[in-house]
């Protein structure tokens, strides 16, 4: 294992600790208060730990995130959740190859993350349970990403919209 890959691991280490920290702290109902995160941050730690995997799965990504996009009221720990759930359920459908997007934009005083994969899409069957908390259709899956999100997203005052 070369210095590369020592790295690469602590940064996935890093942010295994900062998930299951949040994941205690939304369930303790406790946490620092909300702050200013940065969109862009949460992009780029997202894209670290999830790069090699891209890679491995000839996934090829487009990120088009604006540098001066305002800061978002929120925890950034709960951002970097957020975007690292829904980039990696995009990878997880795109086994075999794709292209995975991530980019932002204003919006009406808002902020938009959009996470567009050409992965194999839901089922109009599993449409109106992925929000459901354990509720998965990956083998060793645990259910908790979207339903996940949507508390985050709720915490900020945002929404999310998924198509397929």
């Amino acid at each position: 294992m070369g210095k590369a890959d020592l790295e690469s691991v602590e940064k996935a280490t890093q942010s295994c600790c900062r998930t299951v920290q949040a994941m205690l702290q939304h369930a303790r109902g406790t946490g620092p208060h909300l702050g200013p995160a940065s969109l862009l941050l949460a992009v780029e730690r997202t894209m670290s730990v999830l790069r090699e995997s891209l890679e491995r799965q000839d996934v090829a990504v487009t990120v088009s995130v604006p540098a001066d996009l305002p800061a978002i009221e929120g925890r950034q720990n709960d951002l970097d959740r957020l975007v690292f759930n829904l980039a990696n359920n995009a990878r997880e459908a795109m086994l075999h190859g794709g292209t995975l997007h991530v980019s932002s934009q204003r919006e009406d005083g808002a902020i938009r993350i959009i996470i567009r994969d050409t992965g194999h899409g839901i089922s109009d069957e599993d449409r109106g349970r992925i929000f459901e908390p354990f509720f998965t259709t990956k083998p060793n899956g645990v259910g908790l990403g979207l339903s996940t999100c949507r508390l985050i997203l709720a915490e900020m005052k945002g929404r999310m919209d998924i198509r397929s």
